[in-house]
C-alpha cells in the first residue's frame, strides 16, 4: 500500500477509514485487498500503541487531540 505520511500518521491513531481511503485513492493498493481488510481488526489494538510509542521516542507533540 501506498500512502502520504499524514495520512499514515492518522492511521495509526485510529483517526481515518481504509475502506474509504481506497475507494477515494488517498491509499493506492497493490495485492489482495480483501485479505488486507480482513487484517483490520487485528490492528485495533495497535492504534492505541502508537501514541505511547511517540511518547516514547520524544514525539509526543506529534500526538493527535
Amino acid at each position: 500500500m501506498r500512502m502520504s505520511a499524514d495520512f499514515a500518521h492518522a492511521f495509526w491513531h485510529g483517526r481515518v477509514n481504509l475502506v474509504s481511503a481506497l475507494t477515494r485513492r488517498q491509499v493506492i493498493a497493490k495485492g489482495n485487498v480483501p485479505k488486507t481488510l480482513k487484517l483490520l481488526p487485528i490492528l485495533k489494538p495497535a492504534y492505541a500503541l502508537y501514541p505511547r510509542y511517540l511518547a516514547e521516542v520524544g514525539m509526543a507533540d506529534k500526538t493527535l487531540i
